[in-house]
Parts: C-alpha cells; sequence; structure tokens
C-alpha cells in the first residue's frame, strides 16, 4: 500500500512538472552607440514582463513552452524594438538601437536585404541536394468551443525532395494515437493538413515564403545585431510587413540566419488576421517556428511548430502542431505510394494508424521527453476537465436535427458534383440567318448522393451559353450510377456508367418545344487529389425529331459529350 502511495506521489510531482516546467532567462540590455547599460527595458515574454534594472541586467522566469512559442521581445521608449528566439542556458546580451537610426543598419557594410538575398540564393548550396526522408514524432492538438478536444500522437515520414528542386514535400502517417471529444451540437468545421506541418514550415523548401522575403522593401529588414544560436553565430534580422493584398494585416518574422554560411538556422513566422477564404476560416493569429540542424555540410530540417487561433462565429477554434525529428536517411530514398501520401484536403479526424502495443511503449517515451524539453505542448489537466465535463452536457438531452444528419451524410466522401461544359444534344440551324457552333455548347451542373456501397442517384443539368440571338438550349436527367475504381494504389481512375431519365428544352421567341428520353452514358475521372478529379463524359439518349420555332430549326442528336471536374466530399 505504502508503494502504491509513493508511485502515485511521483507520477503528480512528474505531471506537474511537465506543466509547470519553467526555465529562468537571464541577460543584459545596453545602448549600440554609447555601450552603456540601459535600465527600464521592457522584456516581454507572451504575458509575462519585467524590467531591466540600474545595472542594464534582468531576469524572468516564464514557461518553457510559452518562450519557445513566443520567443522574447526587448522595447525601450526612444529605441527600436529586437525581437529574438529561445535558447536554453544562454546569457542574452542584447544592444538596441535609437529610433533615429532605426533605417541604418546596425552593421556596417551589410544589410538585412542583402543577407536575405544571400541565404535565399545560397538555399541550393546549403541544403540538402538529392532527397530526404524525415521520420519524428508530431503531436496534434485542437480545441474548441471548450468542449471539443481532439488529440492525435503520430509518427510521420517526410519525403523531402532536394531544395533545387520545385516538387513538394510529402508526408505519410506511420501511426498515430487518437484521443477524442467530439462535440456533435457544434456546427461541424472541416480540419485539414495539419500533418503536413513539415511542408508548410519549411521555409527553405516554401516558395510562398521566398517569394514573400524577396517582395519586400529595402528597410522592411532590420538587422539587430549578431547572437550564438545552438553553437552557431547568426545574424538576428526582425521584419514586418503590412500586406497590400490583404491575405493577413500583418506578418511579423524573426530569422536567424549564419553569419559563415548565409543559412536559415531558424525562423519565427506570425501571421494576424487572415480573412476567411473558400471553405477556410478565419484566422486571429498563425505562428510558424521552424528550427534546422547542420549535419556535415547540410543543413537539415530538425523542429516544426505551428499554433492558429481561428475566429468562427463566437468560438476560437485553437491548434497546435508540433514536429521533432527523431531518425534521418540521406540514402537512395523513395516516394511513399500515392494512397498513404497526406493530402492537403484530407480530414484529420478520418486519419486513424493504431499501432502495436510495443510501438505504443516507445512513441509515449519519445514524447514525454519532448514534453519535458518545452518542444510539445501538453494540455492542462485542468483545460481538459473543463473540456469533459462541458462535452457531457452539451451531450445531454441532445438529438441530431435533420440538418446536421445531411450535414455528416455529406461529408462521408457520399457526394459527387461535377462542374464542367459540354455539347449538348440539340443541333439548330435556320435558313434566314447564320447560327454559330458555339449554341450548341454549354455549362453543366452534376451531383450524385450515394445510397449503397458504390451506388448512387443523382441529376445533371446543362444550359447553352448566352447568346444574341437569345436561343435556349437546355438539359435535365435524372440517373442512377455505379462507381468502378481502378488503380486504387496510385490516383484512382474511376469509371461510371449510369442510365435515367432525360429532358430537353428549346426555347426561342416566346416558343417551347419538350423532348422526353432515355439517357444513359459514361464518365470516366482521373483524381488530381483524393477530393477532386478530372472527367470526360458520353452519353446517348432516345430523343429525336425536329423542331421549328419560328425562323429557328432545332434537330434532336443523340449524342453528346462533356468534360469537367468532379469534386468529391
Amino acid at each position: 500500500m505504502k508503494l502504491r502511495h509513493l508511485l502515485f506521489f511521483l507520477l503528480l510531482l512528474n505531471v506537474n512538472k511537465i506543466f509547470s516546467q519553467a526555465v529562468i532567462i537571464k541577460g543584459t540590455v545596453s545602448d549600440r552607440k554609447s555601450d552603456l547599460k540601459l535600465s527600464g527595458v521592457t522584456v516581454r515574454i507572451g504575458e509575462q514582463a519585467t524590467r531591466t534594472n540600474s545595472n542594464g541586467n534582468f531576469e524572468l522566469n516564464v514557461s518553457l513552452k510559452t518562450v519557445n512559442e513566443k520567443g522574447i521581445n526587448f522595447s525601450h521608449v526612444g529605441y527600436v524594438s529586437v525581437n529574438l528566439l529561445y535558447q536554453a542556458e544562454h546569457f542574452y546580451k542584447v544592444i538596441l538601437d535609437e529610433n533615429s537610426t532605426s533605417l541604418r543598419e546596425v552593421v556596417v557594410g551589410v544589410s538585412g536585404e542583402d543577407i536575405i538575398k544571400k541565404a535565399i540564393k545560397k538555399i541550393p548550396e546549403n541544403y540538402p541536394d538529392k532527397a530526404t526522408a524525415i521520420k519524428g514524432i508530431l503531436r496534434i492538438q485542437k480545441w474548441r468551443n471548450q468542449s471539443q478536444y481532439f488529440k492525435s500522437d503520430a509518427v510521420i515520414q517526410a519525403h523531402v525532395p532536394a531544395y533545387t528542386s520545385n516538387e513538394k514535400t510529402t508526408v505519410t502517417v506511420l501511426s498515430n494515437q487518437l484521443d477524442t471529444l467530439y462535440d456533435e451540437t457544434l456546427k461541424y468545421i472541416r480540419n485539414i493538413s495539419s500533418y503536413n506541418l513539415v511542408r508548410f514550415a519549411d521555409i527553405a523548401h516554401n516558395e510562398d515564403v521566398i517569394k514573400k522575403l524577396l517582395r519586400k522593401r529595402k528597410y522592411d529588414y532590420r538587422l539587430v545585431g549578431k547572437q550564438f544560436y545552438n553553437n552557431h553565430k547568426v545574424f538576428v534580422i526582425n521584419s514586418v510587413l503590412l500586406d497590400s493584398n490583404e491575405k493577413y494585416r500583418k506578418l511579423e518574422a524573426t530569422l536567424y540566419i549564419d553569419t559563415a554560411s548565409y543559412a536559415f538556422v531558424s525562423a519565427n513566422l506570425i501571421y494576424y488576421d487572415i480573412p476567411k477564404f473558400g471553405p477556410f476560416i478565419g484566422r486571429k493569429e498563425l505562428a510558424q517556428r521552424v528550427v534546422y540542424e547542420k549535419i556535415g555540410k547540410k543543413w537539415y530540417l530538425a523542429e516544426a511548430h505551428s499554433k492558429s487561433i481561428g475566429t468562427y462565429k463566437e468560438e476560437e477554434p485553437h491548434s497546435v502542431v508540433d514536429f521533432i525529428r527523431t531518425e534521418l536517411d540521406t540514402g537512395e530514398v523513395k516516394k511513399a505510394a500515392y494512397k498513404d501520401i497526406v493530402q492537403n484536403m484530407d480530414d484529420i479526424f478520418l486519419i486513424n494508424k493504431p499501432t502495436s502495443s510495443l510501438g505504443l511503449d516507445k512513441n509515449e517515451k519519445l514524447f514525454r521527453e519532448a514534453e519535458l524539453a518545452g518542444k510539445v505542448e501538453m494540455t492542462p489537466m485542468v483545460k481538459l476537465d473543463t473540456i469533459r465535463k462541458n462535452n457531457l452536457a452539451a451531450k445531454e438531452n441532445y438529438k441530431k436535427p435533420f440538418g446536421r444528419k445531411v450535414y455528416d451524410y455529406i461529408r462521408g466522401d457520399n457526394m459527387r458534383v461535377q462542374y464542367g461544359a459540354s455539347k449538348l444534344p440539340m443541333e439548330t440551324n435556320s435558313n434566314i440567318y447564320s447560327i454559330p457552333e458555339s449554341i450548341n455548347y454549354g455549362l453543366t451542373l452534376g451531383a450524385d448522393y450515394r445510397f449503397y456501397k458504390s451506388m448512387f442517384v443523382g441529376f445533371k443539368s446543362a444550359s447553352n451559353f448566352w447568346n444574341k440571338k437569345k436561343i435556349s438550349l437546355s438539359t435535365f436527367a435524372l440517373h442512377l450510377s455505379n462507381e468502378f475504381i481502378l488503380n486504387r494504389e496510385a490516383r484512382n481512375i474511376t469509371l461510371t456508367p449510369y442510365a435515367g431519365f432525360q429532358r430537353n428544352y428549346i426555347k426561342f421567341e416566346k416558343a417551347e418545344v419538350k423532348y422526353n428520353a432515355f439517357n444513359y452514358g459514361l464518365r470516366a475521372s482521373y483524381d488530381l487529389t483524393r477530393t477532386r478529379a478530372l472527367f470526360i463524359s458520353s452519353d446517348f439518349n432516345t430523343a429525336s425529331g425536329v423542331s421549328t420555332l419560328n425562323t429557328l430549326t432545332v434537330k434532336q442528336a443523340r449524342h453528346a459529350f462533356g468534360l469537367g471536374i468532379v469534386i468529391k466530399r
């Protein structure tokens, strides 16, 4: 009994250590011109702050997780602020510049812009020139409305193409352990992309970030000095960008660049006020941090972190993702099979690859070590208890409304929507004036809904393009279809035969004719992603006859064809 109590006590101590692990940040701040120590300088880490004393020294006890995530900000009246990244057991020697000198670089003969351009130019030299495989642990945590929680502790492998290549990094989930409290009373939000953190955070391999860096003007970069980071002497560059394209309101960047090789050693990017775009909810803040490690003559991604605070109605959906590399393969690596690659629109709630008990023990050890090092976030038990209580309260007496049932049905891969162009099954002619062939072509919209296994019921509507003659041709069809999927190990090729009832409409100068017919055909599609595919279709109908509407003659054609894109939901 005593032994059990002792073990329980030790367990509580360990859990408390994980959540309350703190570090002491120490250093000194001085003026660049006079080299005098500055007192009263504000040193801020997240919500915590202190000021330097009369000797310019400071000391701040903070959460390791917070300082890793937020970095350290130094500000003082009349001086330009400086942002630095955290590094363990480091004494910070910070030099501030007066505001009057803020437009001049602090290192004679070199500018922030020069360093950035040189770092980008030397990416092919500093980073692998052949494909590598990175294996590591990745934790995803999401919580919403204090009643929904999702966690995935995963082991992933990333195939990182040569940094001279335009090819994208791909990720596969080798195993994961899920912990979910799902709140059905909340409207469903599609959760995507989190497993692909390595791809997005790797700024040296991310064209979008590189373009942003190159787009900035000369004095958008402030070289605030040099520091030692992970045993490397680095340039420290701070930057703030206001986006004229309204993709975000502001981007704050802290870049650490090796003074010897001009390689990106670490970077912290924080985007503010990202507006809603298409199916993506808006975000109040998106922070991404990456750390590289030099092995031999090349630099390899070692860590990647992301934190997102969304904006959705009265809620603030939070998402935290942490990746720590555990293995590196620089040999002849092969790409994963297409079916195993995590795609950007894949729903993370549906990715479930349980591991063996032996592998689970090994993975748990890796995660515990990362938690103790402050590199992987662990949600406090108090917050989880609150979420559990709210989750139970939300489920009590909850009856799923019809609209929610439809919503759940659609997101379960049960719907196919087609957008495209088609040749309508009609041919127009006139003895009075010339009619262009384009009148017989138009846009198509269709949708199929799964009702049993691979069988679907659906509709298809097509209408010709607007024309000066105001000749209106359209079709509407109801049909049954069945999917036959080929090439399952790679990009799917899907053959979908269909058959049903079709009605053709013709309108011209207040006259109207309708034809009823039996319709059958075949649609072939090729996957671009798991949710998008290109298609071509060919169908036949039994309509026949010729109609005369005033000066217009319309003949029913037996064959029609189309092409476009299929969206799978």
